[in-house]
């Protein structure tokens, strides 16, 4: 697979090197026509400037989180063929700022698809891909009594699926992040 950038490097440095060093992560883990990654810390250089072939089975605009995703499952399930083109770098548009985020916090229906990412971000990590996962839980809170109640209520709807999550008062919430100001809050929820 290649990754096309479509803009050219500002500086005479980034021209001359013609390309980026990334470590392996999920978009630079398909760079290898055969559809497999490297072990361990290993190095893939992507072209930062290149000339688009002649054809190809499958082109995907944009590196982000879709098109990443899209690229990476065709390539897993035999596809030799497959362009990625962007104007920027991989994940550079809004898909840097909230992609981390994988919460359980949901119905399970939804819970599913966030599970299916978790277990292929645990296998890329499995199998050597430094994608910096770190599972931490979350903590919702609640200002309003309004939002205390929803909390509480997908709390309760939640529990019976599996959901490890408990309904906290502020002064619990306090005892996980001791710098969190409580003053204004109704409670909380943590997940783990």
């Amino acid at each position: 697979m290649f990754l096309i950038r479509g803009r050219v490097a500002a500086s005479a440095a980034a021209s001359a090197a013609r390309t980026r060093t990334h470590k392996a992560a999920p978009a630079a883990a398909m760079s290898s026509s055969s559809g497999g990654g490297g072990g361990g810390d290993s190095l893939i250089s992507i072209p930062v400037e290149s000339r688009l072939p002649a054809r190809a089975a499958v082109v995907v605009a944009g590196s982000g989180l879709i098109g990443n995703s899209v690229a990476y499952h065709l390539v897993e399930r035999g596809w030799k063929d497959v362009v990625v083109i962007d104007k920027g770098d991989i994940a550079d548009g809004t898909s840097k700022y909230g992609s981390g985020m994988l919460g359980m916090f949901r119905p399970s229906a939804e819970r599913a698809i966030v599970q299916a990412c978790v277990e292929l971000y645990r296998s890329l990590q499995a199998r050597g891909f430094d994608i910096g996962l770190s599972e931490v839980g979350s903590l919702n809170l609640a200002m309003s009594r309004d939002r205390m109640i929803s909390l509480r209520r997908r709390a309760n709807r939640y529990a019976p699926t599996g959901l490890d999550c408990q309904v906290l008062t502020p002064r619990e919430c306090q005892e996980l992040h001791p710098y969190l100001y409580t003053d204004d809050l109704q409670g909380g929820k943590e997940e783990n």
